[in-house]
């Protein structure tokens, strides 16, 4: 439960969109359904590899969820890997891969407990292997080779969390999608949303076990009465954050309504509103301050909606349905469109969005 009144200060440093939620998660609120628990549980069933693409639009608790499910696998076995971190100047995919190593390897060195003597087997200097560009040093031949000494040791496969794939460049997140899906240990990858909608990317896709699609949190239904599960998760991710009784409670209505169910959208504009009434010297976040906040985002989101995204949006409005030849996946990397459903068949025009488009003609 939410604590009864907090400083809004510290308020407004609980709900930092930046920071996905680590562990401890005295935050955490389960998707309906929950499917990271389900997955934990399958994950230390398995004597097989399981390849698991964790897929979602920006801002829907990808990360979190990650961090989550390291959680719930204990740790045993279990490392998470931010693939776009890097210790050094990036200049192709392979460096960045070779960086992936690095990494892997030093997660597993810090696991000394649960590896006696593994720190002398295994020594990986990403400069050694960036210079080493011999088939024997390439990141798959490295990364197979970390696995199999895993192996050796513990007995047990390990399990491989990644993360930063939305960062990567389109020609090498294909690259990497494909080079995991062959890895010898269970991988979880989180990936952005166009990994399940674009055509390019099927036969990669393909080589995985499986989707587990993080959609939005609904707010509304199909028919436009409100979703009453979707609306109260979405409260509890507030109050849990800000206390019961730091913002009021219209406040949080209209936060969870304008979000459009995005994690990040929410925890953004429950921030700017926190800050707007801190400077007024208020001690609880009324609905005025939310209607600022929101009106700030929509101005920020005006700045670069073109006409081709009207025409696109004010079709979804009476169609309800669009194509991906329409455009719908740059707007959905861009948190115009939101996506509902894990089957990718319900998308809405997102709520901030929606009054600019009365005000906008169809463009000519």
């Amino acid at each position: 439960m939410g604590c009864s009144m907090l400083d809004l200060k510290v308020v407004y440093r609980n709900l930092d969109p930046a920071k996905p939620l680590d562990d401890p998660l005295p935050f955490y609120v389960k998707r309906p359904s929950d499917p990271v628990g389900i997955l934990a549980e399958e994950l230390k069933l398995t004597e097989s590899p399981l390849h698991v693409l964790l897929i979602g639009q920006r801002g829907v608790g990808k990360s979190t969820e990650l961090n989550r499910l390291r959680r719930e696998l204990h740790y045993w076995n279990t490392f998470q890997v931010d693939l776009f971190a890097t210790r050094f100047p990036l200049h192709e995919l392979n460096d960045l891969l070779y960086s992936l190593v690095d990494r892997f390897a030093d997660s597993m060195l810090r696991n000394d407990e649960q590896l006696p003597q593994f720190k002398s087997d295994i020594q990986i200097a990403p400069a050694r292997y960036v210079q080493n560009k011999s088939a024997d040093a390439s990141p798959s031949s490295l990364l197979g080779r970390l696995v199999e000494r895993f192996r050796d040791r513990c007995k047990n496969s390990p399990n491989l969390l990644l993360d930063g794939c939305e960062r990567l460049p389109a020609k090498d997140l294909e690259v990497v999608i494909g080079l995991f899906a062959r890895l010898q240990c269970s991988v979880v990858l989180a990936a952005p949303i166009r990994v399940a909608l674009d055509y390019e990317y099927a036969s990669s896709i393909g080589e995985w076990d499986r989707l587990v699609p993080l959609p939005a949190i609904s707010v509304l239904n199909e028919d436009g009465r409100m979703d009453k599960i979707g609306v109260e998760l979405l409260k509890s991710v507030v109050t849990k954050r800000a206390g019961d009784e730091s913002f009021e409670w219209r406040a949080i209505e209209l936060l969870v309504e304008e979000s459009g169910g995005i994690y990040r959208d929410l925890m953004t504009l429950a921030q700017q509103a926190c800050i707007r009434a801190a400077t007024s010297a208020k001690t609880s976040v009324t609905e005025q301050e939310v209607i600022a906040a929101v009106e700030q985002r929509r101005q920020e989101y005006s700045f670069y909606l073109t006409p081709e995204d009207v025409t696109v949006l004010k079709k979804l409005l009476t169609a309800k349905r669009i194509t991906r030849q329409e455009g719908l996946i740059p707007l959905l990397e861009r948190n115009l469109i939101v996506s509902y459903q894990g089957d990718w068949t319900r998308f809405a025009v997102h709520p901030i969005v929606r009054p600019l488009l009365a005000h906008e003609p169809l463009p000519v």
